[in-house]
């Protein structure tokens, strides 16, 4: 593990004596980077960020937060929901302020991970995607995409669980064996998803469901691989969470300590993940496993399991 020493600084970013880079916002107040982050050779021409803390959830539910995407519908804010079964997706705002919650309905549900948002079925209509993913002990016979358009939030009902209905099965299993997962994908150009397993010692598979999903379960083949971990994905070895860009030009991929930024410049993702990534700013969380780009895709979030989590959001630098 990479250590990190204490540090505060006035201004936008500092680096420590220990080797790690900290984003500061405000006067006394600190966010840090890992060391590990820093220490990487960036290729090029990536893109620098500057890290915000916006204050912790006020939804005592989540304590488990893993999943995060920009909502397409409510200007403003975002979809976050806990890992596992619990069936609730939370719309929180971007001062981390619980707007209204959401149940799932008519849904078989075993480990949700991560969340997409983007095209489907119908032209015009914007889905969530649910990836219930998980498989800690490898052994699950299928797992699961839920997909179901996304609703408006009413602002009001803070208070208050909505049934939200109509969602779809996308089932699916991977052509060699089962494997565990925490990232879900959907490129918005295709409405293809992609499925990021979470090997450890091993690379993190790639795996597609192109568009159209059928509801009958299918076999994913593996498209890439990701040795996170090693070289360029240095850091973690422990793939947690991604998300596409609304105009599908960038695609982030985290793990529990750094995060990664691929453009895509015309290419399909795999061939995308086959490229160099820019390690991207990301503070030290807890349990991190969520992330995901703004709606106007500048920016990106990133949230940790654990009770009232943080809520960061990452600015380009001009």
């Amino acid at each position: 593990m990479k250590s990190v020493l204490p540090l505060m600084f006035l201004g936008t970013v500092a680096l420590s004596a220990g080797g790690g880079v900290w984003w500061a916002y405000g006067v006394g107040t600190s966010v840090q980077a890992t060391a590990a982050a820093s220490a990487l050779a960036a290729p090029s021409g990536c893109p620098k960020f500057t890290t915000h803390d916006l204050g912790r959830v006020n939804a005592p539910e989540l304590r488990e937060a893993s999943g995060i995407v920009a909502s397409r519908r409510n200007p403003g804010l975002l979809w976050v929901h806990n890992d596992g079964g619990h069936g609730l997706l939370y719309a929180i705002d971007e001062h981390a302020q619980l707007v209204e919650t959401f149940r799932l309905t008519g849904v078989q549900m075993t480990d949700w991970e991560d969340i997409a948002v983007g095209p489907g079925p119908d032209a015009g209509v914007a889905y969530l995607y649910v990836g219930d993913i998980g498989d800690n002990n490898d052994d699950r016979v299928s797992a699961a995409v839920y997909r179901v358009p996304e609703p408006v939030v009413t602002p009001s009902l803070a208070s208050v669980t909505t049934s939200l209905p109509g969602a779809v099965a996308l089932p699916f299993t991977y052509a060699d064996k089962a494997h565990n997962a925490e990232t879900l994908l959907l490129d918005p150009a295709t409405a293809d998803l992609y499925v990021v397993t979470k090997r450890g010692k091993h690379p993190s598979g790639v795996y597609a469901d192109p568009a159209p999903q059928s509801t009958t379960t299918m076999d994913l083949a593996e498209v890439d691989e990701l040795a996170f971990g090693t070289g360029m994905l240095a850091g973690s070895n422990r793939a947690t969470g991604g998300d596409i860009s609304p105009d599908g030009q960038s695609i982030l991929l985290r793990t529990y300590s750094n995060a990664f930024l691929w453009k895509r410049a015309g290419r399909s993702v795999a061939a995308t993940l086959a490229g160099d990534p820019c390690p991207v700013a990301l503070a030290q969380e807890p349990q991190g496993e969520g992330i995901g780009f703004s709606a106007d895709g500048k920016s990106y979030f990133s949230i940790s399991e654990g009770i009232s989590p943080t809520l960061y959001r990452y600015d380009p630098v001009p």
